[in-house]
This record gives C-alpha cells, sequence and structure tokens, in this order.
C-alpha cells in the first residue's frame, strides 16, 4: 500500500504492535497530519474517538469478554444515533459468535459499559477537595492550631494520575481527553512524579496541545501555561511558543504567543525582551496589552545601564522640592519602597 508504512507509524503513535485493528474516527477532522518540522505524519488525536486499544492490548476480532467489553465501549463512546438496545443487540450477537468458537467464552456482557469519567465531573472534584482543604486550614489557623496539614500540592498529586488516566482514555470524548492533557500540562511540576525525561514529556504535552486542541475555548490560557512551564529542565518554552504563533488561526492566539514569548525575556535578556515586544507591537497593533508592551519597551530604553537617567521631580522628606538632576554628577542611589 502506498505510503502504508507512515500511515501505520501514525496510527500506532510509536507503540509497537501494529496498527490498531479498529479506530472510530470523528468524520469532519483528518486522521493524519505532517509534523511541521520533519514532514513525518503523526496522528490527530483529536480525531480519534475510540481504537482497538483495549486494558489488555489491541483488540482484533472481539471474543473474549473483556474484549467485547472494550468494543461496546468503543460502540458506545463514539455514537451518534445508536440506542442503548441497538448496543445490546450488537453484544448479544458477539456472545453467541464467541460460545460459538468456544464455550469458554460464553459469558454475556453486563449491560452498557459506563461512560469515562467527564473532565468537568473531574474537575469539579478537584476544587471541592481544594477548596475544603482551605476551609479546614483556615479554621484551624483561626483556632491558632499548629497541626499541619498535608500541603496543597499533596492534592495536586493525588488527582494527577486520575488527569493523566482521562487524558489517555480514548474512550472519553476528544474534548475531555484535551481538557485533561490541558491540566497535567499545566500542573506538571506539580505532579510529585520523578520523571526521567521531564522536558520531553512537558514538550510532547505542549505540541500535542498546540497541534490538535489550541483553537478550543478552553484552551485560551495554553500560551500563558507555556511560559509559565519555562525552566522544566529540557523544555524550550520560546519554541512551543513561536510553534503556537505560526498554526494558530485565531488573531488573539497568535497574539497571547507573542506577547507571552516577550515576557519569557522581561527579567532575563532585555535584548531579547526588547525585540520581542518590538515584534509584537508590529503584528498586533491593535491588541489591549499595546500600552503595556510600550510602556516596557519605553522603559528598557530609558532605563538601562549606561543611558541617562530620565528626570523627575518630588518631594524630600521635609517636603521641599527636590529634582534628580540636582545631584547631577554625583553618585546616587535612590530606592523606591512604600506601603500596600
Amino acid at each position: 500500500m502506498e505510503h502504508g508504512e507512515e500511515v501505520a507509524a501514525a496510527l500506532r503513535a510509536g507503540k509497537d504492535g501494529g496498527i490498531p485493528w479498529f479506530v472510530f474516527l470523528n468524520p469532519s477532522k483528518p486522521i493524519l497530519a505532517p509534523d511541521s518540522k520533519t514532514g513525518v505524519h503523526r496522528r490527530r488525536e483529536a480525531a480519534i474517538l475510540a481504537t482497538a486499544d483495549g486494558p489488555e492490548g489491541n483488540v482484533g476480532c472481539p471474543v473474549a469478554l473483556e474484549e467485547r467489553t472494550h468494543f461496546l465501549a468503543c460502540l458506545s463512546s463514539a455514537r451518534i444515533s445508536l440506542s442503548d438496545e441497538e448496543l445490546l443487540r450488537i453484544a448479544e450477537q458477539q456472545r453467541a459468535f464467541a460460545e460459538a468458537r468456544d464455550s469458554k467464552y460464553g459469558q454475556a456482557v453486563e449491560g452498557i459499559p459506563a461512560s469515562p469519567t467527564s473532565f468537568s465531573k473531574l474537575d469539579s472534584d478537584h476544587k471541592e477537595a481544594m477548596a475544603a482543604y482551605r476551609k479546614e486550614l483556615k479554621e484551624r489557623r483561626s483556632k491558632g492550631e499548629k497541626t499541619a496539614l498535608p500541603l496543597q500540592s499533596g492534592i495536586q498529586e493525588t488527582y494527577f494520575p486520575k488527569f493523566r488516566a482521562l487524558a489517555k482514555n480514548y474512550l472519553a470524548s476528544p474534548d475531555d481527553r484535551g481538557q485533561a492533557l490541558f491540566w497535567c500540562f499545566s500542573n506538571f511540576r506539580k505532579s510529585g512524579i520523578d520523571w526521567k525525561n521531564p522536558g520531553a514529556i512537558q514538550t510532547g504535552l505542549a505540541y500535542t496541545l498546540i497541534h490538535e486542541w489550541s483553537e478550543s475555548e478552553w484552551a485560551s490560557g495554553l500560551a500563558s501555561a507555556i511560559a509559565r512551564n519555562q525552566g522544566t529542565t529540557g523544555f524550550n518554552a520560546e519554541a512551543a511558543l513561536v510553534e503556537l504563533e505560526g498554526r494558530a488561526t485565531s488573531p488573539v492566539l497568535q497574539a497571547n504567543a507573542a506577547f507571552s514569548r516577550a515576557s519569557l525575556f522581561r527579567r532575563s535578556d532585555e535584548d531579547k525582551f526588547e525585540k520581542e515586544l518590538t515584534h509584537f507591537l508590529q503584528k498586533f497593533p491593535d491588541d489591549k496589552r499595546t500600552a503595556r508592551a510600550e510602556g516596557y519597551l519605553r522603559n528598557l530604553r530609558t532605563l538601562r545601564i549606561g543611558k541617562k537617567a530620565p528626570d523627575f521631580t518630588g518631594a524630600d522628606v521635609d517636603g521641599n522640592p527636590i529634582a534628580l538632576s540636582d545631584y547631577k554628577g554625583k553618585v546616587t542611589y535612590i530606592v523606591f519602597w512604600g506601603f500596600w
């Protein structure tokens, strides 16, 4: 088959064992897409509704109970018009076929397999756990108790495996998987897992979100999340934001990526910060953050080592007028402070 190896490699997503025996697809999305840098085809995760990858491996002809259960779950999760009655009729036909092959496979699937927990339900449970933690901590502090509660990060560590499992569960909807993946990416540093190669995992998460779900309404904060994860060993947030700006079709997402990329260098590289701010202002002159970017540039160009300090006036501790220019030619140390 022409390009058969490419298709097989992309559908299998790097796993051993050949391509899935069956894949349920969203017909409105392409299943394969070439990588923008390597040209190698990869599978579009957002297009997959269910696959033959079951709990016991790659299901071919569903015969064993767990195989038939997985196939029925796939039908249930991907269905558009199949009724429960029709699903159960298919399940009985499969059972009869399996029993005809070997009587030991005659056990029936008990009802339609339950759908995976939705992202909204899992997210709600996580928020309730966080709220309960903060409430108990506040109550203990009000009583003057010093008994330590489990760290807040402990709650994240408890929920991270749950969100991670949902992100990998192809019986969940693509939208639920994408949101779970975004949660894992945003909370990666709080996972409590000792990753062997955290940068590579972060990069994989970021680029999957960029390629598959960046246009989703719930992913509007993706650029900010990428910027916040800068510093993870081996993760290049700048490259990921360049990719996001280049692939996004929404001007808002493109502007978010450009501004977030500039923010990476605000405290580390003045020249790079100035360059990225200039790019942002030239490409997105109507963005609501234009005034802020112009302010950053103005400060960069006037408050640099080697530049003449801008003059300003004020009052000394006795209320007498004072100006910075009064100290021209003298070594001057200025301290800015206040209360809030």
